[in-house]
């Protein structure tokens, strides 16, 4: 019984360390960055669309690194938020539905990342 008891604690920790793996851990931090370099994108985009100066302090302290720049280890991430931005602002035929969109998901209830962005007239929120 002792030794089935053993083969379970050692089940259970082989699954949690693999459900919480870095590789896990490393796609979520990417995610976000590529969700911080849209919305920030978009706030120079849409003009009643803005981001506070701190957020992305606080993103970077969230991932552990800094997100831009040419050693910034999320770059990637970051270039792939601004071309899917890029691609959206012109696929889009005008900043109308974009800045919809960013609202929508970045927004102060935004459906992905909410907070990241607030508007001048209206809804302010901060990013926590």
């Amino acid at each position: 019984m002792k030794r089935i008891y053993q083969i379970c604690i050692v089940v259970i920790f082989l699954a949690v360390t693999c459900l919480s793996s870095p590789a896990q851990d490393r796609t979520d931090k990417e995610e976000l960055v590529f969700d911080f370099c849209y919305a920030l994108q978009a706030s120079m985009v849409c003009k009643d669309l803005k981001m506070r100066i701190d957020t992305e302090r606080k993103i970077e302290k969230k991932v552990g690194s800094k997100m831009r720049g040419p050693a910034a280890p999320y770059g990637n991430a970051c270039h792939a938020g601004l071309d899917a931005e890029f691609a959206d602002e012109n696929f889009e035929n005008g900043n109308i539905k974009l800045c919809k969109k960013a609202w929508a998901l970045y927004g102060c209830k935004g459906a992905k990342v909410p907070k990241l962005l607030y508007k001048i007239k209206g809804d302010y929120c901060v990013y926590e």
